[in-house]
């Protein structure tokens, strides 16, 4: 979970970056000014904690029994 929190700091950084007007676009990965690769793995975390969430929730219910 540690982990996934550290990637959705590290893209809303990304994001904050590439919406910087003073930005340009030559310094950005793939040259691209809008942030499609942060904003495509900012999701991908969020899947992912959400997955690993309902996962333990299931898996407590196995626990109680």
């Amino acid at each position: 979970m540690a982990a996934n929190i550290i990637i959705v700091l590290m893209m809303l950084m990304a994001c904050y970056v590439h919406v910087q007007p003073g930005v340009s676009h030559e310094v950005l990965p793939l040259k691209i000014k809008p942030p499609f690769i942060p904003l495509f793995f900012l999701l991908l975390a969020a899947a992912n904690m959400y997955l690993t969430s309902m996962e333990s929730e299931d898996n407590k219910d196995i626990t109680d029994i």
